[in-house]
């Protein structure tokens, strides 16, 4: 018992927290602490099991993402009598989602597997940007549906009262 209490200086993680203890950011390279805010300094740092799971969560989640967005775009675009303009906003949403997953599960399982971000700072941005950006134009088509669905439902029931009226 005592290695546990006196671990070997190589099993020890550098401790970048100024406070001391061993925070979620201690696995940060050297180079990226300039990108992580202050916040994330009291948290604890995360079981290693997390990560696998992490890790075998994504593999599934992205693989069935990747593959059903791909089915709705490859149906509604090879079926001519689906391609009306409110289908054109659930292609665009699938188009999104597939380009979500696609460019966001690979890094999240490199990272799964190594315990921190390994991919560098610039790859961070440009992984930040691409989420953001596939995240506006997902709720963009969400939103964007909705008044053409309202307007239709509204129609529908302004006619059907014209037609109450008339009678």
């Amino acid at each position: 018992m005592s290695s546990w209490n006196n671990p070997v200086q190589d099993t020890v993680l550098p401790s970048t927290n100024p406070y001391g203890n061993y925070t979620v950011v201690d696995t940060v390279p050297q180079s990226m602490l300039h990108m992580v805010h202050s916040h994330w300094y009291q948290f604890p740092p995360m079981n290693p099991l997390w990560y696998g799971l992490l890790g075998f969560w994504m593999t599934i989640m992205g693989t069935l993402s990747v593959a059903g967005n791909f089915v709705v775009i490859w149906v509604f675009m090879n079926t001519k009598s689906l391609r009306t303009p409110a289908n054109l906003l659930v292609v665009n949403l699938a188009i999104s989602d597939f380009f979500m997953m696609l460019t966001m599960t690979p890094p999240l399982l490199v990272n799964a597997y190594w315990g921190t971000w390994i991919l560098g700072a610039f790859f961070c941005e440009v992984y930040a940007f691409l989420g953001s950006f596939f995240g506006c134009v997902s709720i963009w088509s969400m939103s964007s549906s909705l008044p053409t669905d309202t307007t239709s439902s509204s129609r529908e029931c302004l006619l059907n009262l014209s037609h109450l009226v008339v009678l």
